[in-house]
Formats: C-alpha cells, structure tokens, sequence
C-alpha cells in the first residue's frame, strides 16, 4: 500500500486502488478475528448443473466423542427439515437427509462423522446437493456451525431425551 495512503486518507479516495486494497486488507482482518473453525474449514464445490458438495471439519479438544455424537444427533433430530435415516454411536456416524425443496421425492444426504482426536473428538460434515439443486452456502454453512456448537455444548442427556432422539430412524417416506 502506498505511504501516502496511509499518511494521507484522502489519496486514497483519489486513487481507488488504494482503497481497494485497504479494503481487502481490512475485510480479510475482520474475517480471520471472527471466523470460527466451522468456517475456516468451509469449503465448496460444484455448481447448479453438477451437483454442489459442502464440507467442514473442526477438532474438538476435550469433548468425549461420546457427548459430540449425541450433540449433532439431538442438534439434527430436533429439526423439522432433517429425517435421521441412520445412526452408529459406536462408528460415530450419522447419515441425515433433507427433502429437496421441489419435492419430487428426491432428497438431499447430510453425513456427519465423529471420530477420536487427541484428547477430543474431530466432527466431519458434507452435504451434497443433487444436479438441478442450489442451496445456499450460507445457509448450509450455519447448519454446519450450529450442529458443531450443539456437539461441543453437550453436556449429557436424560436417559428419556436420548431415547426420543434415537427413535427417529424410521426410513424417509
């Protein structure tokens, strides 16, 4: 950046490159302050016409893989938009799936895999969208981060809310 930006801020709105670049240099500040893990490890790929695949991952130091598989599980049971089709607490899967919103039958998976890491636990997401099919990144992404949040926040549960969440593997109509 030029010296005389700095020194002067009204150069810089004479000379747009110069605010370009603060600009950049000021949002990408902001966003590594307060961009969660979630959001680090977001990442996309595809498109409309070949299908869109998201993923993230974060570490868990000090959480029992335990506590974040019945976290993400009661986080996705409890949603209307979400049919858990499969569990394993033993394997830490959990296979979801979410009807596509043109409803033609198809529906859209949700794979969560939480696995031993170091002292923790590590949670894996993807969601895969079917061709012909946008969902938002936004949207997915705070998906990701709130069944993140609801697997490092789970403190244990009553035996009787464990068993409602488990009781949802009936196969998606």
């Amino acid at each position: 950046m030029p010296q005389s930006a700095i020194r002067n801020p009204q150069s810089a709105i004479r000379n747009p490159q110069s605010a370009l670049t603060i600009s950049i240099v000021l949002g990408a500040l902001s966003f590594n302050i307060c961009a969660a893990p979630c959001d680090s490890n977001f990442v996309s790929s595809g498109n409309f016409l070949t299908g869109t695949t998201y993923k993230t991952y974060v570490d868990l130091p000090n959480v029992s893989v335990a506590n974040a598989f019945e976290g993400a599980l009661a986080d996705i049971a409890k949603e209307p938009s979400w049919k858990v089709l499969a569990q394993d607490k033993s394997k830490g899967i959990i296979q979801a799936v979410q009807a596509a919103s043109y409803n033609k039958g198809k529906v859209i998976p949700l794979n969560i895999t939480i696995v031993p890491a170091g002292s923790g636990a590590k949670v894996n997401m993807d969601y895969v969208t079917p061709t012909g099919s946008i969902s938002p990144a936004s949207a997915v992404k705070n998906q990701f981060c709130q069944t993140i949040a609801a697997a490092e926040n789970f403190a244990g549960g009553s035996p009787a809310s464990i068993a409602a969440v488990t009781d949802v593997n009936s196969p998606v109509n």
